[in-house]
């Protein structure tokens, strides 16, 4: 069988991934962080190694090239940026949640346009489980020790200055948080005990 230029380039992504998931191997670990050096290398490696040997699977299995590359569709490129730009100016009006679902679901619609009740309904079950979903990730993808500090630090009322004084900008109201998750996690972290 012969390779061709995708299956050349998951061969080579494969071995350099795989070279490198071998050298994290002799990373030595800290007594002080819980998670070692190499974990997060570790998994961006495994998920680099397992996507270009499939890349490199699907270029052996296929036998039919096709004759000419796909037209590209400029005007496509040019609604994805300008959704992703609507979606930044939206974060600080809709929140990071509204605003992430009504972008996934509008970037899936431009995409893949649903036909029928059941597309539509796939298209708002993905965007609602990611609008869920990233703050989740994002929390849970910190190491235990800064998450917890960062946590921490959020939750505090307010931080005084030398003599005691409370900064303005820093407030109580200030950090107060509208989102019901992110006020239980401050509320969550109050308890956690501060080194």
């Amino acid at each position: 069988m012969k390779l061709g230029r995708d299956g050349w380039a998951g061969l080579a992504i494969l071995i350099a991934s795989l070279v490198l998931f071998w050298l994290t191997l002799g990373l030595k670990d800290s007594p002080l962080v819980p998670v070692g050096p190499g974990f997060y290398p570790r998994i961006v490696l495994g998920i680099t190694a397992a996507l270009s040997a499939w890349l490199l699977v699907s270029d052996l299995v296929s036998r039919q090239r096709p004759s000419q590359p796909p037209a590209v569709n400029y005007g496509m490129v040019a609604a994805m940026f300008a959704l992703f730009g609507l979606y930044v100016g939206a974060l600080p009006f809709l929140g990071f949640r509204v605003a992430t679902f009504l972008y996934v679901a509008a970037a899936n619609a431009l995409l893949a346009p649903p036909r029928g009740a059941r597309g539509w309904a796939r298209t708002a079950l993905v965007a609602l489980l990611t609008a869920a979903a990233t703050p989740l990730y994002g929390a849970l993808a910190l190491p235990a020790g800064l998450r917890r500090r960062l946590l921490s630090l959020a939750a505090q009322p307010g931080r005084n200055d030398r003599n005691g004084r409370q900064h303005e900008s820093e407030s109580q109201e200030t950090l107060q948080c509208r989102d019901p998750l992110h006020s239980h996690l401050y509320a969550v972290a109050r308890t956690i005990p501060k080194p």
